[in-house]
């Protein structure tokens, strides 16, 4: 998955089908690696073919028709300056209107001011006449803040770059507070470098901050999101790379990689941080995602998704609320995928479809989960297979429905779970599974539907486990070493009592009959469950929010720091702490919360602060004054 050939080369595509033909003689297959050729053959040539199709009656495309009689390039004229600035951050370059707005990019296309700082003045609208394309900006690497102002109808498409939206190329910028409405971005010819996204194509070691989209992107292209195509930390970044308070309203098309947020993301470790941010748009590839469509080192965290993923081109291979497939360093936490979010694919999840080794914990899902495929089919509530899984709840329905697109209407093997498709995981630890698990229609050779996941490893570690009694299914889960079927180790059937939050356990590994109180005795750390008191998850508990965050966002985008540094970002068992200076200092650690955890002198230019014992989450670390936000992961 790697893209280290900087964009522009031929991409390896990671694609994870899940096959078993004889689960008693070869054990459950997962996250098996294709090559390019294989996944350039029928279900490729199919999210083609979907895609022009669909996009060719989309309201958007009928409208932004890009004949020469209906959209041109731009004659309107194009100012020769700003409305006022010098382009530093004291004082930047003032975007006023359209005109401005096509001599900005003008001049950064030719080179010019790449690393100034910019802002709009006043909402600008494209449209002009009759409209006309938008030709992305080459190369950006300064700061563009939109101060809450609307870029509209904005037509991006191209037949010549690798790289299409507002930005093509993003390094080491910052992009905020911008507004981007009744965008389309649109690109008909088979690219394999193609990387497309309404703010931006590709990123690099870029942050964005409160950006929202509106429209539609579709592109034949390897990776295609509502903020960024494609968005990596080079391994010699050495800081984090957020994505914050972002908001994707837009329909999200492309064949590979597909993001509400990001396409795709591949970094060495935790090096993307995606928080607080939403998507409403309709996203559909071969890897989709509510968030981001496929990736390693990222973390998803206190994000919502309320977009059908997977849902219209009926051709993707995983799809999830949030992820598409992640592999190493990959965290999702805090999430919800909600009720009007119906997930469709080949590997399908409430969270993510395909895990891999990624780590998902206090997630809940509330939406429809349908796996759709031709040969193997993975449905969960959380993941469509794999993943460590731990404080998560799925209450919706998980079913499947044979693809016969090519004419098989056989599939070889399905397994369907409240939790997980597959056994090929870590944990699974305080789980809550009140979700109906429906048997297909169509013919399946071999099929588990079963309450929290169909089987289990010799290593796979499975404790406080509840479920409602979907009747016709087994509590029972098979033993891929053993081939024998046995009880779920220290687990528990439930049923409605006389409140929400009574409940009759079935054999509790915890003394108490109420559900609430069990899955609170069972959590890790502090409790993090609490009553559904307004209703919102059908009367079952639900996960304690994290508070509100009142960082502004100016914060994260202000100059370097001058005096002190703390790193690596995200750190695991040290974090670095240092003054320029060598003053003697004090370090003051606060957890998420403001608590303060700990404090330490330092008297030396630079020490080394043990932080393997400390709970993973975000934490700050004040020193003279100054503060470093930090992510401590396991």
């Amino acid at each position: 998955m790697k893209m280290k050939n900087e964009l522009t080369t031929l991409l390896t595509v990671t694609l994870l089908f899940c096959g078993v033909n004889s689960v008693f003689s070869q054990g459950i297959k997962s996250s098996i690696e294709y090559s390019y050729d294989d996944f350039e053959s029928s279900d490729y040539e199919t999210r083609i073919s979907n895609l022009k199709e669909f996009t060719s009656n989309h309201y958007l495309y009928q409208k932004h028709k890009h004949d020469n009689e209906n959209v041109r390039s731009w004659n309107e004229g194009i100012a020769d300056g700003y409305d006022g600035g010098s382009g530093t951050p004291e004082d930047p370059y003032q975007i006023a209107d359209a005109a401005q707005l096509m001599f900005f990019a003008q001049q950064l296309n030719q080179g010019e001011d790449v690393d100034a700082c910019y802002i709009l003045t006043n909402d600008i609208d494209l449209k002009g006449e009759d409209g006309y394309i938008w030709t992305p900006v080459g190369l950006f690497r300064g700061v563009f803040d939109g101060d809450g102002h609307t870029i509209a109808n904005m037509h991006a498409t191209t037949d010549t770059p690798d790289y299409v939206g507002l930005f093509g190329l993003l390094m080491d910028a910052t992009i905020k507070n911008l507004n981007i409405t009744d965008a389309y971005v649109y690109y008909a010819i088979s690219n394999y470098t193609l990387v497309a996204g309404i703010v931006a194509g590709a990123a690099v070691n870029t942050c964005f901050y409160n950006c929202n989209v509106e429209g539609v992107l579709s592109a034949v292209a390897m990776d295609g999101g509502g903020i960024a195509g494609n968005l990596t930390a080079t391994a010699d970044f050495n800081d984090t790379v957020f994505i914050k308070d972002c908001v994707n309203r837009a329909d999200i098309y492309s064949v590979a990689n597909v993001g509400g947020i990001v396409g795709l993301t591949d970094n060495e470790d935790y090096n993307v941080l995606v928080e607080n941010c939403t998507n409403y748009g309709m996203i559909d590839g071969g890897m989709s995602g509510g968030i981001i469509g496929d990736g390693e080192g990222f973390i998803i965290r206190n994000c919502k998704n309320y977009g059908k993923v997977g849902y219209i081109l009926n051709s993707a291979t995983t799809s999830g609320g949030m992820a598409g497939q992640g592999g190493n360093f990959v965290l999702i936490e805090d999430c919800v995928n909600y009720e009007t979010a119906e997930i469709t694919a080949g590997n399908a999840g409430g969270m993510i479809g395909a895990a891999i080794d990624s780590e998902i914990r206090r997630c809940g899902n509330r939406a429809t989960i349908t796996s759709n495929h031709h040969n193997t089919m993975f449905a969960g509530g959380i993941c469509g297979s794999d993943g460590s899984i731990s404080n998560c709840y799925n209450i919706g329905t998980i079913t499947g429905l044979v693809n016969s697109y090519d004419g098989d209407n056989w599939a070889e093997y399905g397994a369907f779970a409240g939790i997980t498709g597959t056994p090929t995981i870590h944990t699974v630890h305080n789980v809550y599974n009140a979700g109906e698990i429906i048997e297909p229609t169509a013919h399946i050779n071999m099929g588990w539907y079963v309450n929290i996941l169909p089987a289990m490893q010799s290593d796979t570690a499975i404790r406080d486990c509840y479920w409602t009694n979907n009747e016709n299914l087994t509590d029972q889960i098979v033993s891929i070493e053993t081939s024998t079927y046995t009880d779920i180790p220290e687990s528990s059937r439930f049923n409605e009592g006389t409140t929400a939050t009574s409940w009759i356990l079935v054999n509790p590994q915890h003394d108490t009959s109420d559900l609430l109180e069990a899955l609170n005795a069972g959590a890790m750390g502090e409790a993090v469950w609490i009553e559904d008191t307004e209703g919102v998850n059908n009367g079952y508990p639900i996960l304690k929010p994290l508070p509100e965050d009142t960082t502004d966002v100016n914060e994260f985008v202000a100059e370097d720091i001058k005096y002190v540094s703390a790193y690596p970002n995200p750190a695991r068992d040290v974090v670095k702490v240092s003054t320029v200076s060598g003053q003697r200092s004090t370090v003051k650690v606060y957890n998420y919360w403001g608590i303060l955890v700990e404090e330490i002198e330092l008297d030396a230019e630079e020490i080394e602060l043990d932080v393997s014992d400390y709970n993973p989450g975000i934490y700050f670390f004040n020193i003279n004054g100054e503060t470093v936000k930090i992510i401590i992961e396991n």
